[in-house]
């Protein structure tokens, strides 16, 4: 079973964030702008605006 879920955050309670090690294979190149953290780790519930089922 595959369940595809798009988590929509507030943008105002999200950082941008940095890749810690440039050369790791965590995260490609053109992807390091879509990096982002929480403002406030504790409250990850509080920032979630949405919840989206991918149908396919």
């Amino acid at each position: 079973m595959r369940i595809d879920l798009l988590m929509l955050y507030d943008p105002r309670k999200m950082a941008r964030a940095r890749k810690l090690r440039l050369r790791g294979k965590s995260v490609r190149r053109g992807l390091r702008r879509f990096l982002y953290k929480f403002r406030e780790p504790t409250a990850k519930r509080e920032a979630l605006r949405g919840l989206v089922q991918v149908l396919r």
